[in-house]
Protein backbone atom coordinates (compact mmCIF):
# COMPACT_ATOMS: atom_id res chain seq x y z
CA UNK A 1 0.00 0.00 0.00
CA UNK A 2 1.17 3.31 -0.11
CA UNK A 3 0.38 6.01 1.98
CA UNK A 4 0.09 9.94 0.83
CA UNK A 5 -0.28 12.83 3.36
CA UNK A 6 -1.70 15.73 3.30
CA UNK A 7 -1.20 18.34 6.38
CA UNK A 8 -3.97 21.33 6.28
CA UNK A 9 -3.68 24.11 8.12
CA UNK A 10 -5.52 27.48 6.86
CA UNK A 11 -5.58 26.33 3.20
CA UNK A 12 -8.80 27.65 1.93
CA UNK A 13 -6.88 29.28 -0.85
CA UNK A 14 -5.80 26.01 -2.08
CA UNK A 15 -8.17 23.43 -2.03
CA UNK A 16 -10.48 23.88 -4.58
CA UNK A 17 -7.48 23.52 -7.55
CA UNK A 18 -6.12 20.74 -4.84
CA UNK A 19 -9.40 18.84 -4.53
CA UNK A 20 -9.54 18.96 -8.37
CA UNK A 21 -6.00 17.60 -8.50
CA UNK A 22 -6.92 15.22 -5.92
CA UNK A 23 -9.71 13.70 -7.60
CA UNK A 24 -8.06 12.98 -10.98
CA UNK A 25 -5.19 11.36 -9.28
CA UNK A 26 -7.44 8.91 -7.24
CA UNK A 27 -9.65 8.21 -10.43
CA UNK A 28 -5.85 7.24 -12.07
CA UNK A 29 -4.77 5.45 -9.01
CA UNK A 30 -8.17 3.52 -8.71
CA UNK A 31 -8.28 2.92 -12.41
CA UNK A 32 -4.81 1.35 -12.44
CA UNK A 33 -5.50 -1.06 -9.38
CA UNK A 34 -3.18 0.57 -7.30
CA UNK A 35 -3.49 0.54 -3.25
CA UNK A 36 -3.03 4.04 -1.58
CA UNK A 37 -4.69 5.86 0.78
CA UNK A 38 -4.69 9.55 1.57
CA UNK A 39 -4.21 10.56 5.18
CA UNK A 40 -5.43 14.11 5.93
CA UNK A 41 -4.06 15.89 9.18
CA UNK A 42 -6.28 19.06 9.20
CA UNK A 43 -4.90 20.93 11.62
CA UNK A 44 -7.74 23.78 13.84
CA UNK A 45 -9.69 22.78 10.70
CA UNK A 46 -11.64 26.07 8.79
CA UNK A 47 -15.12 25.17 7.68
CA UNK A 48 -14.05 25.25 4.33
CA UNK A 49 -11.71 22.23 5.38
CA UNK A 50 -13.97 20.43 7.19
CA UNK A 51 -16.59 20.61 4.26
CA UNK A 52 -14.52 19.59 2.13
CA UNK A 53 -12.75 16.51 3.55
CA UNK A 54 -16.60 15.83 4.22
CA UNK A 55 -17.37 14.90 0.43
CA UNK A 56 -14.52 12.68 0.78
CA UNK A 57 -14.57 10.83 3.83
CA UNK A 58 -16.29 7.97 3.09
CA UNK A 59 -14.45 7.42 -0.02
CA UNK A 60 -12.56 3.88 0.90
CA UNK A 61 -8.86 5.53 0.03
CA UNK A 62 -9.57 8.78 2.40
CA UNK A 63 -8.52 8.82 6.35
CA UNK A 64 -8.75 11.54 8.36
CA UNK A 65 -6.42 12.52 11.54
CA UNK A 66 -7.61 15.74 13.52
CA UNK A 67 -5.03 17.69 15.20
CA UNK A 68 -5.98 21.36 17.31
CA UNK A 69 -2.16 21.71 17.77
CA UNK A 70 -0.58 23.54 14.46
CA UNK A 71 2.70 21.78 13.37
CA UNK A 72 3.39 21.07 9.92
CA UNK A 73 6.02 18.35 10.87
CA UNK A 74 3.93 17.55 13.83
CA UNK A 75 0.67 17.27 10.92
CA UNK A 76 3.17 14.77 9.04
CA UNK A 77 4.58 12.49 12.15
CA UNK A 78 0.87 12.03 12.83
CA UNK A 79 -0.07 11.17 9.34
CA UNK A 80 3.19 8.84 9.16
CA UNK A 81 2.57 7.24 12.82
CA UNK A 82 -1.10 6.63 11.29
CA UNK A 83 -0.13 5.22 7.56
CA UNK A 84 -0.57 1.52 6.68
CA UNK A 85 1.63 2.15 3.57
CA UNK A 86 4.90 0.22 3.37
CA UNK A 87 5.44 3.40 0.71
CA UNK A 88 4.91 7.09 2.25
CA UNK A 89 4.62 10.73 -0.05
CA UNK A 90 3.68 13.79 1.10
CA UNK A 91 0.99 16.10 -0.88
CA UNK A 92 0.92 19.89 0.04
CA UNK A 93 -2.30 21.75 -0.14
CA UNK A 94 -0.47 23.88 -2.35
CA UNK A 95 1.67 21.52 -4.34
CA UNK A 96 0.02 18.76 -7.62
CA UNK A 97 0.79 15.73 -7.80
CA UNK A 98 0.90 13.12 -11.46
CA UNK A 99 0.41 9.63 -11.17
CA UNK A 100 3.24 9.21 -13.52
CA UNK A 101 5.83 10.67 -11.58
CA UNK A 102 4.81 9.30 -8.14
CA UNK A 103 4.80 5.93 -9.16
CA UNK A 104 8.37 6.24 -10.34
CA UNK A 105 9.45 7.16 -7.35
CA UNK A 106 7.20 4.24 -5.31
CA UNK A 107 9.43 2.14 -7.79
CA UNK A 108 13.26 3.50 -6.93
CA UNK A 109 11.65 3.40 -3.07
CA UNK A 110 10.99 -0.37 -4.03
CA UNK A 111 14.04 -0.89 -5.56
CA UNK A 112 16.19 0.65 -2.74
CA UNK A 113 15.86 3.86 -2.45
CA UNK A 114 15.39 5.18 1.36
CA UNK A 115 14.83 8.84 -0.13
CA UNK A 116 13.02 10.22 -3.54
CA UNK A 117 13.66 13.99 -4.15
CA UNK A 118 11.53 14.91 -7.46
CA UNK A 119 12.72 17.61 -9.72
CA UNK A 120 10.26 21.06 -9.47
CA UNK A 121 9.35 23.52 -11.15
CA UNK A 122 8.90 27.09 -9.78
CA UNK A 123 6.20 29.67 -11.44
CA UNK A 124 6.43 33.14 -10.56
CA UNK A 125 4.27 35.72 -11.77
CA UNK A 126 5.06 39.62 -12.19
CA UNK A 127 2.66 42.47 -12.52
CA UNK A 128 4.42 44.55 -15.44
CA UNK A 129 2.29 48.23 -15.72
CA UNK A 130 -0.95 46.14 -14.82
CA UNK A 131 -0.48 44.07 -17.74
CA UNK A 132 -0.45 40.61 -16.49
Amino acid sequence: MISIITALYKSDRYLPGYFKYLKRFTEEMRRRNIVFEVIFVPQLATPLEKELLSRVSSEPWCRIVESDVPSLYGAWNRGVAASLGEVIGFWNADDIRYVDGFLEGVDLIRKGAELVYFPFRIRRYLKIFNLF
